[in-house]
C-alpha cells in the first residue's frame, strides 16, 4: 500500500474516533488487534474488549477535549495475511 493511500486510510479512522463512531472503525481493523504505546503492548482478541479500549480512549478525548486527529506515518508493511503493520506517530 502507497503511503498516500495509507494516510487516507488513517484520516478516516481519526475521523471516526471523532465521530465517536466504534461500528464504522471496528469495520476497519482485523482482529486481534493490537497496539504498542509509551506503557506497553495493548491486545484486543474481541470486539468486546476492542470496545472496552474504544470507551477508555474516547473519555481521554473528551476530557482534553480533542477535536481532530493528527498521524504521521513512519512505516508500513503489508503482511502475508493481507493486512498492514505500521507505525505512525499521532
Amino acid at each position: 500500500m502507497k503511503e498516500t493511500k495509507f494516510h487516507a486510510f488513517l484520516d478516516r479512522i481519526s475521523d471516526q474516533w471523532i465521530a465517536r463512531d466504534f461500528v464504522s472503525w471496528a469495520d476497519h481493523v482485523s482482529q486481534p488487534f493490537s497496539t504498542i504505546t509509551l506503557t506497553g503492548q495493548l491486545n484486543n482478541e474481541g470486539l468486546a474488549s476492542l470496545r472496552e479500549d474504544w470507551d477508555l480512549y474516547c473519555q481521554n478525548l473528551g476530557v482534553l477535549k480533542i477535536i481532530r486527529i493528527i498521524r504521521k506515518v513512519i512505516m508500513i508493511e503489508a503482511s502475508e495475511e493481507d493486512t498492514l503493520i505500521s507505525t505512525y506517530q499521532t
